[in-house]
């Protein structure tokens, strides 16, 4: 956030009646590992960063003088992330089938290992990659997502941080955990869902499903928002 001069981890994901149970486990999970996540990384950011860390304290009890256990799924998280993908195989195929079915996809190609995809992008495409096996390089094995828009490669990091602000800010119908990279080769959304989130509900069809919705929201204003 230029205007605030502050750096914030955001999540946020898209409910209604039929997902309440999944998105309510999902979230509650992708929540604990953003607060861990954010103690963790904050004595490396701020001084690159030339920042100081956002403290503060309960506004009833003050600061705690234990961290809190939620603080240690991170921990639960690398350890699962130590076997194999757990969004591997049949439902990552079964995935893949329903997609093909879906009139707005014109090519959808994979096995139980990933899936790649192509959605129209004014006249091109938008390329949607789903992947088991490239690991977290901290968090191990899990899904890797992307969202690769066409066009000139790398528009920086600011065009970034705006794409991001778009997505929090409009109808898009797409789960927000990742972010825009706007240093890539493509601009990206890239998203990594670790294994733990595996056993959360939110399953590989829901991510396909949310990706293409993002997919189809920036081609419907363009790159650059308009």
């Amino acid at each position: 956030d230029a205007d605030a001069r502050t750096v914030g981890l955001v999540a946020s994901m898209w409910v209604h009646e039929q997902s309440m149970a999944w998105v309510a486990s999902t979230f509650s999970v992708v929540a604990a590992i953003q607060v861990a996540q954010a103690h963790r990384q904050v004595s490396m950011l701020a001084p690159l960063l030339r920042g100081e860390p956002a403290v503060s304290g309960h506004p009833d009890t003050g600061s705690r003088s234990e961290p809190d256990e939620m603080l240690a799924v991170l921990d639960a998280v690398i350890a699962m992330g130590q076997g194999p993908s757990m969004w591997a195989g049949t439902e990552m195929t079964e995935a893949l089938q329903q997609v093909q079915r879906f009139p707005v996809v014109g090519l959808a190609t994979g096995d139980g290992s990933g899936i790649a995809l192509e959605l129209p992008y004014r006249q091109t495409t938008t390329l949607i990659q789903l992947g088991t096996t490239e690991p977290h390089p901290s968090l191990g094995n899990g899904l890797l997502v992307r969202c690769s828009l066409p066009g000139d490669a790398g528009p920086g990091p600011d065009w970034a941080a705006q794409k991001n602000h778009q997505e929090l800010t409009e109808l898009t119908r797409a789960h927000f955990l990742g972010s825009w990279v706007g240093s890539a080769s493509f601009p990206t959304f890239v998203a990594f869902y670790p294994n733990l989130l595996a056993r959360t509900g939110i399953g590989s069809l829901n991510i396909v499903l949310s990706t293409i919705n993002r997919a189809m929201w920036v081609a419907s204003r363009g790159r650059t928002g308009e």
